[in-house]
């Protein structure tokens, strides 16, 4: 059984992951995945959103893995190169320790 202190922990982690990736920016990868835009204004305008929170939207989730920018000429280009991104949570050690029943 999970302490209440780590599940406190957890439930924080998990809401706070849930708050970053918000429905739009969801939304935003799909656009990204299916529709490989040519530019992040091209996204926007795909997107029916103003450029300049697309913008940060999209340099944010590229700061974390989720979106590559691929600079092409005077333009950067986003690509959602996965299918799924799954989150692990790997506990070092684990296997050499006992648990209490």
């Amino acid at each position: 059984m999970l302490s209440k202190r780590l599940m406190l922990s957890l439930m924080y982690l998990l809401e706070d992951f849930s708050r970053f990736l918000t429905p739009e920016r969801k939304r935003l990868l799909e656009v990204i995945k299916n529709s490989k835009p040519n530019s992040i204004r091209e996204l926007s305008q795909l997107l029916k959103r103003d450029y300049k929170n697309v913008n940060v939207d999209t340099n944010m989730l590229a700061g974390i893995g989720f979106v590559e920018l691929r600079k092409d000429k005077n333009r950067i280009r986003p690509r959602v190169i996965y299918d799924e991104i799954e989150v692990k949570i790997h506990v070092s050690g684990s296997k050499d320790r006992k648990i209490p029943a």
